[in-house]
């Protein structure tokens, strides 16, 4: 069945300022297109809408850039839209769905929501909208909200305008704003409640709050506080400084921990989206997130920002729900074939063959990132203190990085590893491609083997070597027992999959924790060698034998008391910054520690996600590239069904052309009878002159004769009178007879105007008209001074008319059949053409008493088995039916058109009504399109039970027409 596109638009009359719903299907949807979910859905829609959809740029993922193209329609007086103009559609919503003709509402699949564009008229009768995705709400800009410059809270004057502050999630070292410049007031976020977790001056932090318990601007700014101290008002995202801070660097870390999906969610709703219109895959997004502005942002570009920064791609699905995809796939790559025998479908002979090749392993996916830092602080904002410290930690973190990016880097190529045993062991088949990348993997196993047990037996990791060293042993057990060997590539092996996945996995797996292990060792023990500064080495010393240390000056104490200064600084700085960078270092460690788990956490998600979003790409490619094949099978068909429509009409043999012949020979025969009723017309001119001639000389006879009456009148009158009685009683009979004996024919010539003029008189009164028995054929155009009753008039015989008050009569494309009725009449009988086709394979014309035919059910819900009653030839005036799809009929002006609900309608009255059809594509109800009068046709005279049976023009397609038994 044919597909049907619907839509719902919410365009805003101008006049009432509320918005109005407008609905239209394709226009070439029949009723059941039309009339949906209890609906009227104007059949006007001529072209779009058209999805294109852009992932990347030079190779590279970008923001998705999604065009949904337009909507063509019809608007003209006919379908009574014109209206539709003066509406105001820019920004408006709209929904479409798709379905197939016929199908219920419930069938139909959403394709898109969203906003539309401006009406654009692009002739006189058709217009087109925009369609825009659901993501245009997100043009709009970020942050809203500006100071008064009333002072207080609002600032001064000289800040009238300025755009207040904006956070989300966690945000480290932030610009704040001041606001208030004699109590020393900064604001981080001006929309929403907001902590400020710490301030520092020119990087030196400030340590913690005085109070975090004021709850607006002026409870903060009433707080006392002491030189040095400071505090904060989350609730109105503000804080305050006990002292003017002077021109140093002040910057702030601010809010609380958020998830990317969050923040995300955040921007959505600001921008006015609401709850049920995001989906999950943005809700449920993990990773921490964080942004800080005070300058203006537009929210779809915050939003594709987060996305990516997470490996994710925004895109509004077709309900209007806003998703998040990822980037990356792990779907099991296909081939391409030239010969078009598998999905995706290429271009044929595109693809060069015997070129595949094993990719070069191993394969890294590489994410680069830290801490987004709000404001970065130059040479000159930073304290030379915090400076010195850094100097301190450059060795311990030197040494705790290079050791956690070796174990990132094994982690990597670990889980690869891992997947890519599980992707050869999926056949249960080791393939020679397979071999050689196997035994490349077992060699470096080999060969690192004994660096991994002694690093780990340096650091007493006992359990850890052991582990490792039980899985190398159990995998090269299992290798080694193959055969075909595992590095054989000669030939292919036969492996039991779970055995070997078993195997591989667990020695990845101990293998993994043997390097994390030996990286935290190494993180624990920074290199002595790579501290900067560091006194001279020495050993073999006894402090006892009171040998002199060089650097040391004699008479040093050892363990020095409180108060002693090393190099000019108290031991107890000292101490104090050594013990501030074993914490820091701790901290450190555990922040690594930290890092590991939820990248972990964060790429089983992503796994999970791309999974899912990988299923659904290819469940929408399958169905785009089965709608194309399908398109693409209707166009060559409609291809077919017109170049045999083309030969129909040249070949004068067959279909139009011999019809085209008839018209020929018809036109002879009119130009032979015009021909002789002009030589009749000139006998009947010399008849006239004749008889005027004789009536001229009657007359004067006749005057002779009233003379001579004259005299004997008066000798009658007595007689007359006697005669009177009798006279009266013979009256009627007499009337009578003188209608019938005074009938005459008379033909007047009339001069001038070029027309000859024919009168005809029953009476010779001329009081009478005339039946004509039989059928009249008139070469030129009748026209008729006075009315004009008839109950069939043949298509186009009326132009122009007034009223009808015959409700029986029809005016229209051709003559009203004599058989029907409206609504549940029926009545007369109807027949084919007897060379119609039935789908018994017998041709209507042949059908005997007992033959098959296939009869309509009663409720019109299928078809059943019939059979003929009786069948004999006649000839009938006849219509052509043709319905939506191209079925054809010729049948009977007489025959009765059976309807969804059972009533039955003169055929004549049938047009843009459904009826039953069958071909190859099965049973089903569709429009008549046409109906044609083709003149006096042979027909066969079936009586069928009083049924509805099928024939049709064409074999192997049929109309079903109602039958009335034979009485």
């Amino acid at each position: 069945m044919p597909f049907n596109v619907i839509i719902e638009f919410n365009p805003i009359d101008p006049d009432t300022r509320l918005a109005t719903t407008v609905r239209m299907a394709s226009a070439n949807a029949d009723a059941s297109g039309t009339i949906l979910n209890n609906l009227v859905w104007t059949p006007a829609i001529i072209g779009g809408p058209n999805f294109e959809i852009s992932l990347w740029d030079s190779g590279q993922p970008k923001a998705v850039d999604v065009s949904y193209g337009q909507i063509d329609f019809i608007t003209n007086a006919q379908l009574a839209n014109l209206d539709w103009a003066r509406l105001i559609w820019d920004g408006a919503t709209g929904t479409i769905w798709v379905g197939k003709l016929g199908d219920p509402f419930t069938n139909y699949r959403q394709l898109w929501q969203g906003r539309l564009g401006i009406f654009t008229r692009t002739s006189d009768q058709v217009a087109s909208v925009a369609l825009y995705g659901n993501e245009a709400i997100l043009n709009r800009n970020l942050l809203s909200a500006t100071y008064a410059g009333t002072g207080g809270a609002e600032g001064p004057g000289t800040m009238l305008g300025t755009l207040k502050p904006w956070a989300a999630g966690l945000c480290t070292n932030v610009a704040p704003i001041l606001v208030d410049a004699n109590y020393f007031i900064y604001q981080v976020d001006g929309y929403d409640a907001c902590p400020t977790n710490a301030v520092y001056s020119n990087a030196l932090t400030l340590g913690a709050p005085a109070s975090t318990s004021s709850t607006s601007y002026a409870a903060l700014k009433a707080l006392s506080l002491s030189p040095g101290q400071w505090a904060s008002a989350p609730a109105v995202g503000m804080f305050r400084l006990a002292s003017d801070p002077g021109s140093v660097a002040l910057t702030a870390d601010i809010g609380l921990p958020a998830t990317v999906g969050s923040v995300i969610t955040t921007y959505l709703t600001t921008a006015g989206v609401a709850s049920n219109k995001i989906d999950a895959s943005i809700t449920g997004l993990l990773g921490t997130c964080g942004f800080y502005t005070a300058d203006q942002v537009q929210v779809i570009d915050r939003v594709r920002a987060e996305a990516l920064s997470a490996g994710r791609y925004l895109i509004v699905d077709a309900t209007g729900k806003f998703c998040l995809a990822s980037y990356v796939s792990n779907k099991t790559p296909g081939a391409l074939t030239s010969n078009r025998s598998s999905y995706p479908l290429v271009v044929p002979d595109s693809i060069k063959q015997n070129t595949d090749q094993a990719a070069t392993a191993p394969a890294w996916r590489v994410k680069v990132g830290h801490t987004h830092v709000f404001h970065v602080n130059s040479i000159s904002e930073i304290s030379p203190a915090v400076a010195d410290l850094a100097s301190d930690l450059t060795a311990v973190n030197a040494a705790a990085e290079a050791a956690q990016d070796s174990a990132d880097a094994a982690q990597a190529q670990a889980d690869l590893a891992i997947q890519r045993y599980q992707d050869m062991s999926a056949d249960g088949i080791l393939s020679r491609s397979e071999k050689l990348q196997l035994a490349q993997d077992f060699q470096t196993y080999t060969a690192e083997k004994n660096n991994n047990i002694s690093t780990g037996n340096g650091f007493g990791l006992t359990s850890f070597v052991a582990s490792y060293t039980n899985a190398y042993n159990d995998l090269a057990a299992y290798l080694y027992s193959l055969s075909p060997a595992f590095n054989d590539t000669s030939a292919d092996t036969v492996i039991d999959r779970a055995t070997f996945n078993a195997r591989t996995t667990n020695y990845e797996l101990t293998r993994q924790d043997l390097v994390n292990a030996n990286a935290n060792a190494a993180a624990k023990r920074a290199n002595w060698t790579g501290i900067p500064d560091r006194p001279t080495d020495l050993s073999g010393l006894n402090p006892a034998d009171g040998t002199k240390l060089d650097g040391i000056q004699p008479g040093a104490t050892v363990g020095a008391p409180a108060g002693t200064t090393v190099g000019g600084v108290p031991v107890e700085s000292v101490l104090a910054t050594i013990a501030q960078a074993q914490t820091d270092a701790a901290g450190v460690r555990s922040d690594l520690a930290a890092e590991v788990a939820r990248a972990k956490l964060e790429e089983g998600t992503l796994h999970d996600l791309v999974t899912t979003t990988q299923s659904t790409v290819a469940g929408i490619a399958t169905t785009i590239t089965n709608e194309t094949t399908l398109r693409a099978d209707q166009v060559a068909a409609l291809a077919d069904r017109a170049s045999s429509l083309e030969t129909t009409v040249n070949n004068s043999n067959i279909g139009n052309g011999a019809l085209v012949a008839r018209i020929t020979n018809e036109e002879t025969t009119r130009a032979n009878q015009v021909d002789a009723v002009a030589n009749r017309a000139n006998s009947l001119e010399s008849t006239a002159g004749y008889l005027s001639g004789r009536i001229t000389n009657e007359e004067t006879t006749r005057a002779n004769e009233t003379s001579s009456l004259s005299s004997r009148t008066s000798s009658l009158e007595t007689t007359a009178g006697s005669l009177s009685a009798r006279v009266s009683t013979a009256e009627g009979s007499i009337s009578n007879l003188n209608g019938k004996a005074t009938a005459y024919w008379q033909t007047t010539a009339v001069a001038g105007n070029n027309r000859a003029q024919l009168t005809i008189h029953a009476d010779a009164n001329g009081g009478a008209g005339v039946d004509i028995i039989g059928d009249v054929s008139i070469a030129g155009n009748l026209i008729v001074g006075g009315s004009l009753t008839s109950t069939q008039l043949a298509q186009g015989a009326v132009t122009k008319f007034v009223a009808m008050t015959n409700t029986n009569s029809y005016v229209g494309s051709g003559p009203g059949g004599g058989g029907g009725g409206g609504g549940g009449g029926g009545g007369g009988f109807g027949c084919v053409a007897i060379d119609s086709f039935t789908p018994t394979s017998t041709i209507a014309g042949d059908l005997k008493a007992g033959d098959k035919l296939i009869m309509l059910d009663p409720d019109g819900s299928n078809f059943h088995d019939g059979e003929v009653e009786s069948n004999k030839t006649i000839e009938q005036p006849s219509y052509r039916i043709t319905t939506a799809s191209g079925i054809t009929l010729i049948a009977s002006t007489s025959t009765p058109i059976t309807l969804r609900d059972g009533s039955v309608i003169s055929i004549a009255h049938a047009c843009y009504h459904d009826i039953a059809v069958l071909d190859d594509d099965g049973f089903r109800w569709e429009r008549i399109e046409r109906l044609d009068y083709v003149g006096v046709c042979a027909v066969a005279f079936i009586s069928a039970s009083d049924g509805t049976y099928a024939a049709g023009e064409v074999e192997g397609r049929y109309i079903f027409t109602h039958n009335k038994s034979i009485e």
